[in-house]
């Protein structure tokens, strides 16, 4: 299976286009992908209230993503940020 990093951009672009028009929830290594996007704040880890993802994870509660699915990106993405991990290599 393709990782996400070696996806075309127009690819990536109509996923989310997908998600955004059709309601389609993203697949497990794009929410992880996501995750560590919004948790990164330029250099900084961000998770709490307010924070971008927070909100991140407000829209997955409203795609159905269980909480113990949300629970596990916070507990990866802060794993990795924290441990100076930047790469999600590993994870997609």
């Amino acid at each position: 299976m393709p990782t996400v990093a070696q996806a075309r951009l127009s690819t990536i672009q109509r996923t989310i286009a997908r998600w955004e028009n059709e309601a389609v929830r993203p697949g497990e290594r794009y929410q992880l992908l996501l995750a560590r996007v919004y948790a990164d704040q330029g250099g900084t880890t961000a998770l709490g209230p307010g924070s971008d993802f927070d909100q991140l994870m407000t829209v997955f509660a409203l795609y159905g993503i269980e909480a113990a699915r949300m629970s596990e990106l916070r507990n990866l993405v802060a794993g990795a940020l924290t441990s100076g991990t930047s790469s999600t290599s590993a994870w997609t």
